[in-house]
């Protein structure tokens, strides 16, 4: 029971991650990577220091990157850009489920395969939550955050689900 719970929590977390980031407009194109060793420099980064806000900075765009090739079911640019992180505890854990959510939730063995099983697994999957609020202030002093995300509800009425920031 513990575990199933645990998947849940994953996943509702990747999900929120990815649909923050598919709603808020990439930067460059060059945001489909990240630098190596970035997921060790966040671990060692102080914690609300600028150095973790330029990090998560960096993590934000290529979520936002990946999120907008899947809004746009653009499968090769998500291989792309997931190719390029493989080493990248964060970024792999993030492509997964993209991958999965591009699959229309019928290969779910990758998506698995990529939930977090050692404590430092975990400790990144955690990590995900703090940088979708990340990122680095914007030039009038504002966190860079998306406003206002659909959320799209089978047979309800939409909602729009506010972020404060």
């Amino acid at each position: 029971m513990q575990n199933g719970r645990t998947i849940l929590q994953a996943l509702l977390i990747l999900v929120s991650v990815t649909l923050v980031a598919s709603s808020c407009p990439a930067q460059t194109a060059n945001t489909c990577s990240l630098p190596p060793h970035l997921y060790e420099l966040r671990r060692a980064a102080e914690p609300l220091s600028d150095a973790q806000r330029e990090i998560d900075h960096e993590y934000v765009e290529f979520m936002k990157a990946v999120a907008q090739s899947y809004a746009q079911h653009d499968v090769e640019a998500v291989n792309t850009c997931c190719d390029a992180v493989k080493e990248d505890v964060i970024g792999f854990q993030f492509c997964a489920l993209v991958r999965y959510l591009l699959s229309d939730r019928k290969k779910s063995d990758t998506f698995l395969g990529a939930m977090p099983r050692t404590a430092d697994q975990r400790k990144a999957f955690w990590f995900m939550e703090q940088i979708s609020a990340g990122g680095r202030s914007n030039e009038k002093g504002k966190r860079d955050r998306c406003r206002e995300i659909p959320l799209p509800l089978r047979g309800r009425k939409r909602r729009i689900w506010r972020v404060h920031g």
